[in-house]
């Protein structure tokens, strides 16, 4: 197989669709892309500590969570068409961007396109969002 299937030409910054292997040695990567399972979560925190942008695709927040409220986010999108319920969801940004998070003080785009929210989360009232991405959540409330 190859190392990177798509290489997006930004000098080595932003790849998509990595083999884990390779992965590990990039640890001056800022940008990535994957999909489904294509990495466990606890990797990303030790071995990509440069990230400022992470897009996924059929990854469960849920998972993910634990792993991205250690790192510098600046952009975190999930879009699927989710697999966690609703309240699994909330506690899962809670706990990615919520009190006491790193990644809660440096987060500005949030994409949780597809994602079972029902109503927009409280906490979000205490991020510095400059975008956020709520399609198809199944919204039945916004907030006063």
């Amino acid at each position: 197989p190859e190392l990177i299937n798509a290489f997006t030409p930004f000098k080595g910054r932003v790849i998509k669709d990595i083999i884990l292997d390779h992965a590990r040695r990039l640890s001056q990567l800022q940008e990535l892309e994957i999909g489904g399972e294509t990495l466990p979560p606890d990797w990303f925190a030790a071995d990509l500590g440069q990230l400022r942008r992470l897009w996924s695709y059929g990854c469960a927040i849920a998972e993910w969570a634990p792993t991205l409220r250690q790192m510098r986010l600046e952009s975190v999108t999930f879009e699927t068409e989710s697999v966690c319920e609703q309240w699994e969801i909330e506690n899962a940004l809670e706990q990615m961007v919520g009190l006491g998070s790193i990644c809660g003080t440096t987060i500005r785009e949030l994409g949780l396109s597809g994602q079972n929210l029902g109503r927009v989360p409280d906490l979000f009232r205490s991020l510095r969002l400059r975008s956020i991405d709520l399609q198809e959540c199944d919204l039945r409330e916004l907030p006063d």
